[in-house]
């Protein structure tokens, strides 16, 4: 998985603890991750778009282009969108029980 900037928000414990638990190698597990890492990098920019006023999405999208690991993209993203760091957990969150329902499904 490529470093983004909102990688300090993700937490997906209990997804990792139970793939550990159904994932037979090490090459499918990292199949999975980056799938999921896949999912949640369009989910967490579709909250984002959604949020952010139009007239900015623009020049978010450059800067993100031009350095996606910087941190002050979260910065750039709190003068914009009040509780955007919220937003984006929640999002994660969210997509991590969609995900565990579908594996203990």
């Amino acid at each position: 998985m490529s470093r983004i900037f909102y990688d300090e928000l993700l937490v997906l414990d209990n997804l990792a603890i139970k793939l550990r638990g159904v994932v037979e190698s090490r090459e499918e597990m990292e199949e999975l991750w980056a799938v999921i890492d896949d999912l949640v990098h369009h989910r967490v920019l579709e909250a984002i778009l959604d949020e952010l006023p139009r007239e900015h999405h623009e020049e978010f999208l450059s800067i993100l282009a031009d350095k996606p690991h910087d941190e002050q993209n979260l910065v750039y993203l709190s003068r914009k969108i009040e509780g955007v760091e919220d937003k984006i957990l929640g999002v994660v969150s969210e997509l991590e029980k969609e995900l565990l329902e579908e594996l203990l499904g």
